[in-house]
């Protein structure tokens, strides 16, 4: 009975029938949102109870598409309309017609919606304002920051765009919005052929990881189809996940369903162990934190099905319960302002106020236009590059595109067994799917080498460094203040070495590691590693360390490596490098001599084997025969006995 009360309620507000070629909403500044009504497609809902039941009574020459939970399409070839529908069959709760956004997103409207009061305005005068009940099915502060608020009404889908219009319309909303349903693109291709995205052509990272960045210590959030969590290439490096969707099998702690290798494919670019098997990925120390925000119902499909609300709750668990440090999203969709909101969030807020860096791939479409989110000036929007330096012909590019990737050819892991595309566990595909998780890779190697960074440092970071490639012309231009920009590469190639090199980081101390412990300390932060014979004795994950010799040798280099700098030293001492004097001397006379100065060192001077002095740097030797005599010096430190570093000298005796 409530629900025929409100159905008839909305009948004298209702400003636009379904059956008209378009619809819409208002976005927050009061334009239009248009979508054309694809009377051809109508979503069902399924009673709880009829969740797997078999549709009866359908149209002649219509199909059916299980989109899950208890959500149908139904494509039909001759005219329908959605209420015959649910006369001809009581399994159907409710039917409507899908929508199509601009860029061909199909998506359908639910009984939820999202909504902002304006102001002081509480959500119950909002809601009775616009003629609805104060008190919602259910209502949820999802983006409580934000004020943004989800809610479910008690009403039929064909009447939610006319609520949110009407509510909108009272003036006491920011926005209202449906919670759509939306068939999600990914953005991959199928192809085979090399290895190649992270070296000389590529991103580079091979050339930073003997600096010790690798990108320990991050976590980097994968939100996607969800990852396989016990693949023996990613493993090691998953952290607990999350699935935001509902109502579908196999998305316990973000793992896929065994179809679903999309996410796989980008966490291994990411992040894939560096061991004797397999792939390794950009920042191989890094952390994966795998999110599912979409599903396919079948094997094959490519109709990726996700809620507005998913995509918020995805980017909220990121942001608060993984403290996630990047978010790589290598997808598009059409734009909600839940979810750009929820995004913004992220990277004004997250990491403990220094902001998330989030990445986007450009989308495959040969258009000239980046697609929402990518099109977001606060995210890093990636494209895709070959090897020979060129956009990768379905790369979208235009104005809102950032930098380029490896993106053509790129060797990943896949799901494991049959649900996989390729039988040996890995893959090869192209897509600036592929390209994006890159730039999320080198986005976790500068968080590593300096977590002080910014997000918006970091960015900035990528776009300044980016390397330009190809033979296309970079030009400063308006709205790109990082450098020189194209339009089909953006700022060039992410480059990663490039980006750690921008650092200037430092290491100070003594060239000279002593016998008792030295300290140096350090312009960034990140983690200490050291090589040679000494060893870290304290400071590590601090600005400042104390190392020591590792053995009893003296005169040793060894070197010490943070965040891209590195310093070499020596153990001890340094080896002496020069000996000056007279080279030419008569019989019974002397000549003084000198070596190299050295703090803290005992020095051995010998006349053809036999010594003649100890203890300084200088030393009087009388020489008393002729011909041609040799003069030794080397040192002794405290932290051992006498070193062989010997330097010669020959002197002439008249």
């Amino acid at each position: 009975m409530r629900q025929m009360k409100l159905a008839i309620l909305f009948l004298a507000i209702t400003t636009m029938n379904l059956l008209a070629q378009t619809d819409y909403f208002y976005n927050p500044q009061g334009k239009h949102v248009n979508f054309i009504v694809r009377t051809d497609k109508i979503l069902v809902k399924m009673k709880p109870s009829e969740g797997t039941t078999s549709l009866q009574n359908l149209p002649s020459g219509s199909s059916v598409n299980d989109i899950g939970g208890n959500y149908r399409m139904i494509t039909v070839t001759t005219k329908e309309k959605p209420d015959s529908l649910l006369k001809r069959n009581p399994a159907i709760q409710d039917a409507y017609y899908m929508l199509e956004y601009e860029d061909g997103t199909m998506q359908a409207v639910t009984n939820q919606i999202f909504l902002k009061p304006k102001g002081n305005n509480s959500l119950a005068k909002c809601l009775t304002a616009a003629g609805l009940p104060s008190q919602p099915i259910s209502e949820r502060l999802i983006l409580p920051e934000d004020s943004i608020y989800l809610i479910a009404l008690d009403l039929p889908g064909k009447n939610m765009m006319s609520v949110v219009r009407h509510l909108y319309e009272t003036g006491l909303c920011e926005f209202a919005e449906p919670d759509f349903l939306k068939f999600m693109h990914v953005d991959d291709d199928d192809v085979f052929d090399e290895y190649w995205g992270l070296y000389n052509y590529g991103i580079r990272a091979n050339r930073v990881w003997p600096n010790f960045i690798t990108g320990s210590g991050v976590k980097v959030a994968v939100l996607d189809l969800g990852v396989d969590l016990t693949h023996p290439d990613l493993a090691a490096n998953m952290l607990p996940g999350y699935d935001a969707t509902t109502g579908a099998p196999q998305g316990a702690n973000g793992s896929p369903c065994s179809w679903d290798p999309h996410g796989t494919y980008c966490a291994g670019i990411i992040a894939a162990v560096y061991n004797s098997i397999g792939i390794t990925g950009a920042a191989y120390s890094a952390k994966i934190i795998p999110i599912r925000i979409a599903y396919t119902t079948t094997m094959g499909s490519h109709a990726y099905i996700m809620f507005d609300s998913w995509i918020v709750d995805a980017f909220n668990y990121a942001r608060t319960t993984a403290q996630a440090d990047v978010i790589s999203c290598s997808w598009q969709m059409s734009p909600s302002t839940s979810v750009t909101t929820a995004i913004n969030d992220a990277i004004s807020s997250g990491r403990n106020g220094k902001g998330c860096v989030v990445v986007f791939s450009s989308g495959n479409d040969t258009q000239s236009t980046i697609p929402y989110p990518a099109n977001l000036a606060s995210v890093i929007a990636v494209g895709s590059a070959t090897w020979n330096s060129t956009r990768a012909p379905s790369s979208n590019y235009g104005t809102d595109l950032d930098v380029v990737a490896p993106g053509v050819y790129i060797g990943t892991t896949d799901i494991q067994g049959s649900g996989g595309s390729s039988p040996n566990d890995y893959d090869i595909e192209s897509g600036t799917s592929m390209a994006c998780p890159f730039v999320s890779g080198i986005a976790a190697l500068l968080i590593e080498a300096n977590p002080n960074l910014s997000g918006a440092n970091i960015k900035s970071i990528i776009e300044s460094t980016a390397r330009k490639i190809g033979n296309y012309i970079y030009t400063n231009s308006s709205g790109h203040s990082n450098g020189t920009w194209n339009n089909e590469m953006g700022y060039g190639m992410a480059d990663a070495p490039a980006a750690i090199a921008s650092l200037n980081a430092t290491i100070s101390g003594s060239d000279i590691v002593s016998c008792s412990g030295s300290t140096y300390t350090s312009n960034i932060a990140g983690h200490w590693d050291v090589s040679g014979d000494i060893t870290i004795i304290s400071g590590q994950g601090t600005n400042s360390i104390t190392v020591a010799s590792s053995s009893s040798a003296a005169h040793r280099p060894a070197q010490i490596y943070r965040g891209g700098a590195s310093k070499a030293v020596y153990v001890g001492a340094p080896p002496i490098t020069s000996i000056t004097g007279p080279q030419q001397v008569n019989v019974n006379s002397s000549g003084t001599y000198y070596a190299t100065s050295i703090p803290n060192a005992t020095y051995h001077w010998e006349l053809d084997g036999n010594p003649v002095g100890n203890g300084n740097y200088v030393a009087s030797i009388t020489f008393n025969s002729t011909g041609t005599h040799t003069v030794t010096c080397f040192t002794s430190t405290p932290c051992s006995g006498m070193e062989q570093d010997l330097l010669y000298y020959y002197v002439t005796v008249h």
